[in-house]
């Protein structure tokens, strides 16, 4: 009987199932394959039916959807392209892994014969003086024609000049940037003779070599920095030939073997051709190697750290917007449709089929937003890099990054077809009939009825068709708050980096090169001078490695020294580190530094400090040491380059202290790092993204009330017929964004401020300055009535509405 009664449920057949459509060994049975092209068919007529009903809404959904998705795309695509264009570049200008500046030409050979050496040139260099109101001096580099593969600077404007022209140079965009040189200028250049260079701590004087009229006939891009004798100008192999006699040595620019991994052997190399160095050469102190980028260099990791800050927290913003604001739309779409799918389940259809009949329409959305981000993706190869970085593109122009375009094409169209699915689903499940949540509280709530009713509005969801997301309304309006107040803490640090120079560790408003005895008594005569200092620069040798070393002597006034922990050093027998430096020894206060001077035995230093000090030679910022001016005497590897350091003592007259001395002396001004650079660049950035998590939170309170205004129209046709006026209505309204933005800023301000310290302190550590935050008082005290403000105009739309509900009307549709 039981058998039998089986067999017949089963259509008749044992062992198979009508009701899976396959037998006993898993294969599909004809009812099954007809009960499948059933409701298949099935959930393709109503698919048909969504898509004529409502194809302008979900395209109009896919475009919104494609817009987040757009942005999205390009932000990350410039973030990529920002943080790899100095890599690129070192690519592009196929840059040496090390250069050399070697002052004897008989060392040459024994530099290039290195077993870590695969290729090598000799950039000659010769230094002459500028025809220009300000005294400079500028370095050419010159040589034979390079080997394939070795030096081949990027030109942005021009061409490099003519093997066979000597009047002809292309100058480096830095350098054409900063003293307005363009294509086609003829400049006038004094050489300097080779014993006028040797003199350099006696200042050069005027230059007796030949005077030249060089044709720029290019402006070129190039990895490294320029003055470390290659560069900022180039010239041909002619001209080397010609002004040979005038250099006062060449550097050679190194392919190693093994790249970077080559550093140390190198080193260890010419620290054993150094032992002996050439006569009257000893001033210019051992040879060294420069490094070119590599992914660990400190200046590369900042730049890349403080675009993947400031773009990758645009672009997550911006996606959470997105995804808040298409999720919220597609589920008030299928929410209109939540009768006809009790229709279709009473019909038959399962939850699965009556979710696949809308993901067929929502697959035209899909691909409006799939392809409006693949525009944006595309649209975003015309962004060059961001702040200073934009400097080093070797590509410039449009470049757009296909495969980043690509998956957030396909990712966006995913998602939007996964939140189609998720709110057809659930608007599948909503129960039509649910009893709505009374208004409760309005007794109990002080500052009166209206005020009580808006309170609970702010927190009451409420429930069937009068559910309103009142949580995801409070959630988007703390995410904006804290958004906003991260961003405007960072902002404000940032701009306080920008704006001191005495935090990246230059206190002057101007340096004086190759600083004389008798020009150091005149400028500490001089009223308009407020502070003087003595510098010197050399490098000292910690065990087997040469440190830059920096000492200071106050003539005049004092300096404001960032000193990060502890002090400068005072005594002969104290050391100050830079934070990159301190990191990379592992040393702290009170730990004990030993330098060994070129002669004599090895000497203990107590660190007192750790400081930031003024670049020099272009190496990491706070990767140098600070020493007293005669332990600096007494321990530099070679005769410490001497210069001076000068504030104004007027804040309106340093330009007229800088224009008195800048035609005989060789002055130069304050310069931001490059590290300090590359931040300072993005300054836009954090403003543009406060803007929009204030238009995000703005647009979160306003969905809310709007819909608060629409779905609680019956809760409101309760009241007025419970005596409440229309104003009352509208007071309630606006009570209700009051309160949620209350709650916001409440919890939102706490939240950015953590945020926002975090953020700096991860981009100050990255960059080597002070983490300490600037915290924004007067802004985020100014943040509270803004906000009420927004909060009230935001409400004013939604209450008029409330206020004009007829309760008759609604309460007879009810």
């Amino acid at each position: 009987m039981a058998a039998g009664a089986a067999g017949r449920s089963s259509g008749g057949r044992p062992g198979g199932s009508a009701r899976s459509g396959r037998t006993a060994d898993g294969r599909r049975t004809a009812d099954g394959r007809r009960a499948c092209r059933t409701a298949w068919g099935a959930v393709l007529v109503v698919g048909r039916v969504e898509l004529r009903r409502r194809w302008a809404a979900v395209v109009l959904l896919g475009l919104v959807a494609g817009l987040a998705g757009a942005v999205v795309v390009g932000s990350v695509a410039l973030a990529a392209r920002t943080s790899s264009a100095y890599s690129r570049l070192v690519a592009a200008s196929s840059a040496e892994d090390a250069r050399v500046m070697v002052l004897d030409p008989s060392q040459v050979p024994a530099v290039t014969a290195l077993p870590q050496v695969q290729a090598a040139w000799t950039s000659l260099v010769t230094v002459g003086k500028l025809g220009s109101e300000d005294l400079v001096y500028v370095s050419i580099s010159s040589g034979q024609p390079r080997p394939p593969g070795l030096i081949t600077p990027v030109p942005v404007q021009g061409r490099m000049p003519a093997d066979t022209a000597v009047d002809e140079v292309a100058v480096d965009e830095r350098f054409a940037r900063e003293m307005g040189v363009s294509v086609g200028d003829v400049l006038d250049y004094t050489l300097l003779t080779v014993e006028e260079i040797y003199d350099f701590d006696q200042g050069f004087g005027e230059p007796d070599g030949p005077r030249l009229q060089l044709r720029v006939v290019g402006v070129v891009r190039m990895a490294g920095p320029t003055g470390q004798g290659v560069g900022p100008w180039f010239a041909s192999p002619a001209y080397a030939e010609r002004y040979a006699g005038f250099s006062p040595g060449s550097t050679l620019l190194l392919r190693l073997h093994n790249g970077y991994a080559d550093a140390a052997a190198l080193t260890a190399g010419l620290d054993a051709l150094s032992a002996d160095p050439p006569p009257g050469a000893e001033e210019f102190g051992p040879l060294r190697a420069a490094f070119a980028e590599q992914d660990g260099d400190p200046r590369v990791r900042a730049a890349r750290h403080a675009a993947g800050i400031a773009l990758g927290a645009f672009a997550a913003v911006t996606a959470l917007a997105g995804l808040f604001a298409v999720g919220q739309a597609l589920a008030r779409h299928h929410a209109a449709g939540t009768v006809d799918q009790r229709t279709e389940a009473t019909l038959g259809l399962t939850t699965v089929e009556r979710v696949l009949a809308r993901l067929l329409p929502a697959s035209l959305g899909a691909g409006v937003a799939g392809a409006a981000a693949v525009a944006g993706g595309l649209l975003a190869g015309r962004l060059e890099p961001l702040g200073a970085l934009r400097w080093v593109e070797p590509d410039p122009g449009w470049r757009p990054d296909v495969p980043v375009t690509v998956t957030g094409g396909l990712l966006t169209a995913g998602t939007f077809l996964v939140l189609s699915a998720v709110s057809a689903l659930r608007a599948g499940r909503a129960r039509a009939d649910a009893p709505e949540t009374p208004v409760r509280g309005v007794a109990r709530l002080p500052g009166g009825p209206a005020a009580a009713v808006g309170v609970a509005f702010a927190f009451s969801r409420g429930r069937g068709r009068s559910a309103v997301p009142v949580r995801t309304t409070l959630v988007g309006a703390v995410l904006g708050v804290c958004g906003v107040v991260a961003a405007t803490t960072f902002t404000a640090s940032l701009e306080r980096l920008d704006t001191s120079p005495h935090r990246y560790g230059w206190p002057a408003d101007f340096a004086y090169v190759d600083a004389k005895p008798d020009v150091m008594a005149e400028l500490a005569a001089d009223p308009r001078v407020g502070a003087l200092s003595l510098d010197g620069d050399a490098s000292v040798r910690a065990g087997g490695t040469l440190l830059t070393a920096h000492a200071a002597e106050q003539r005049k006034g004092s300096f404001r020294w960032e000193v990060l922990a502890g002090r400068m050093p005072t005594a002969d027998d104290e050391v100050a580190l830079g934070p990159r430096l301190a990191e990379r020894l592992g040393l702290g206060l009170g730990d004990r530094l030993e330098l060994t001077p070129p002669e004599g035995a090895p000497r203990s230093l107590t660190v007192v400090g750790t400081v930031l000090l003024p670049v020099v030679n272009a190496e990491p910022l706070g990767s140098t040491l600070a020493l007293t001016l005669p332990a600096l005497r007494d321990l530099a590897d070679g005769v410490p380059t001497m210069s001076a350091l000068v504030r104004a003592a007027d804040r309106d007259g340093v330009d007229e202290l800088y224009d008195a001395y800048k035609s005989r002396l060789e002055l130069g001004r304050a310069k931001q790092p490059e590290e300090v650079v590359n931040v300072t660049g993005m300054l836009a950035l954090p403003r543009v993204l406060a803007a929009f998590l204030a238009a995000l939170a703005a647009a979160a309170l306003a969905h809310g009330l709007g819909l608060l205004a629409r779905r609680r129209a019956p809760d409101v046709g309760t009241l007025r017929a419970l005596g409440f006026t229309p104003a009352q209505v509208a007071v309630s309204f606006v009570v209700t964004a009051v309160t949620t933005v209350a709650v916001a800023l409440a919890v939102g301000v706490p939240l950015g401020l953590g945020l926002g310290r975090l953020l700096w302190h991860e981009t100050a550590a990255a960059i080597g300055v002070a983490t300490d935050v600037d915290v924004p008082g007067d802004t985020l005290l100014a943040l509270v009535p803004a906000a009420v403000a927004l909060a009230v105009a935001v409400a004013l739309l939604p209450s008029w509405r409330a206020a004009r509900v007829r309760p008759a009307r609604v309460l007879r549709a009810d």
